[in-house]
């Protein structure tokens, strides 16, 4: 009897040992991922929701001695998937000494992103993020495009073309670094010029990740062009052809002739190595696991990774999976990474 008692004893004491570890242990993935409940604000993170009208003089003035660098939110739905997030993050990590901003046009009153326990993570630990939201209407205001504030919702790539207008005026206005939500970047951004552009393939110049400076002349002749010429029905005219034809302009040359790896003008020209350095059409060498070694080698140099959201959004990546998508979100957007089953 007294030797089941001593069991008994030790066995309670294991338990209470238990639970302990446990509550350390949830008080430490709260601290380090984020707690469910909690709301960001000023008090908490610099990543606080700023709303219209604020938001456009804000941009135009917070911290405006470091680079800025944008991503836009055109889906109306105040949501952040974890590929996003993950590119967000992977900025604020590799430069630490730029101001990240993620602007949400047209949002719900109180978007989900706000709570979501996988943003939060990324937002509270990255402090030089900030997000933003205002209505395209208002952000359009008294600017060369301002015409096309009905035109654009009709649209039949609404989201898309939306996006294609605002990263210009967003550049006009504010200057800095654009990139699309698809990117990892892996390396700092701040060594690139005020004004650059880089390849995508031997028919675009890329739309996706761009430098402009502010007030910049490039900018405001695209928005002039845009504003006569803008498309609700070509999926491309908006974004990759109107780089296109600016960079012919700026070169003197049509696009075939445009050197890769350059200077037009003002303009620098950043060949696909750069950030397009595995193309659309070897989109799915990222998902499968055997071609990662030749896709890590391929991008190895590469400041950022593009990985081709409309053709490859439907594609998983499982996580602790040896794909190249999976081992580059582990390194470089690890909060994003591991709040998730499948990234």
């Amino acid at each position: 009897m007294l030797r089941c008692s001593k069991v008994f004893s030790t066995l309670l004491n294991y338990s209470l040992a238990l639970i302990c570890l446990s509550t350390v242990l949830s008080i430490i993935w709260k601290i380090i991922h984020g707690d469910g409940n909690f709301v960001l604000n000023e008090k908490n993170t610099k990543a606080q929701r700023i709303m219209l009208p604020e938001a456009i003089d804000f941009m135009a003035t917070w911290n405006s001695t470091r680079r800025s660098i944008f991503f836009i939110e055109t889906s109306k739905t105040g949501t952040l998937n974890a590929r996003q997030a993950c590119a967000i993050e992977s900025t604020a990590r590799n430069n630490p000494n730029s101001n990240i901003f993620l602007i949400l046009l047209d949002p719900p009153e109180n978007p989900i992103l706000m709570k979501q326990e996988m943003v939060q993570s990324v937002f509270r630990f990255h402090k030089n993020i900030q997000v933003l939201t205002t209505t395209t209407d208002e952000f359009l205001k008294n600017s060369p495009v301002e015409n096309l504030k009905d035109l654009m919702w009709e649209s039949k790539f609404a989201t898309a073309h939306t996006s294609d207008v605002t990263r210009v005026l967003t550049a006009l206005r504010f200057g800095g670094i654009y990139l699309d939500l698809d990117f990892i970047i892996q390396r700092s951004l701040e060594e690139l010029p005020l004004n650059w552009v880089t390849i995508q393939d031997k028919e675009f110049c890329a739309s996706g990740a761009f430098g402009l400076e502010k007030g910049s002349r490039i900018a405001r002749e695209m928005l002039e062009y845009l504003s006569k010429s803008y498309s609700t029905v070509d999926y491309t005219k908006n974004g990759p052809n109107s780089f296109t034809r600016m960079l012919e302009r700026e070169c003197g040359v049509e696009y075939a002739k445009v050197p890769t790896d350059g200077r037009c003008r003002d303009l620098v020209i950043i060949p696909p190595e750069g950030f397009h350095a595995v193309p659309w059409n070897n989109w799915t060498k990222f998902y499968i696991p055997e071609a990662a070694p030749e896709v890590m080698k391929t991008v190895n140099q590469s400041f950022g990774v593009h990985f081709w959201n409309s053709l490859s959004q439907r594609a998983l990546v499982q996580v602790g999976s040896d794909q190249a998508y999976s081992r580059l979100a582990r390194e470089h957007c690890p909060r994003s990474y591991w709040n998730c089953d499948i990234f």
